[in-house]
């Protein structure tokens, strides 16, 4: 079924209350994060700031995002691509799909946090034009820093 996948076919949508648990298990196997689908489902619904998106082809949940957008600042919380499709292009039309997000919505700033230790992570982040402004010490729950990222646009 993967290799069927389509990047022309993805679309990015609005994540809706009943993919929160698919969400929760994407972030937990891509993050690693030790936080619970309750957490996230609190977030969607109760913090006015709170965007969430999901890529999908037909019924294929491929990946998510999100972010707290706040004026004229984004602050992207969260974004994977499940691991078995991570390589083919869906993070990039994740991300550009973000960038015509913020744009179409006056953004001037967009900001997150990533472990010292994912490179991977940081050389896509500068491919899109994210710099590293600063550290923070102990960001992560096992005690990692993390670099804060920030693009201008």
């Amino acid at each position: 079924m993967d290799a069927e996948l389509s990047k022309e076919k993805v679309k990015v949508l609005p994540l809706e209350k009943n993919d929160i648990y698919v969400y929760g298990s994407l972030m937990r196997k891509t993050l690693k994060t030790v936080q619970c689908s309750d957490d996230y489902l609190n977030d969607l619904t109760s913090n006015a700031f709170s965007r969430y998106f999901k890529m999908v082809e037909g019924g294929t949940f491929i990946g998510a995002l999100s972010i707290w957008h706040v004026f004229e600042d984004i602050q992207i919380l969260t974004i994977g691509i499940c691991p078995s499709l991570q390589g083919r292009g869906f993070g990039n039309q994740l991300m550009l799909f973000l960038l015509d997000y913020a744009k179409m919505h006056a953004v001037e700033r967009l900001s997150l946090e990533v472990r010292l230790s994912n490179q991977v992570a940081i050389q896509f982040y500068e491919k899109f034009g994210f710099k590293k402004e600063a550290i923070r010490k102990n960001y992560y729950n096992d005690g990692e820093d993390a670099h804060l990222m920030v693009k201008y646009v």
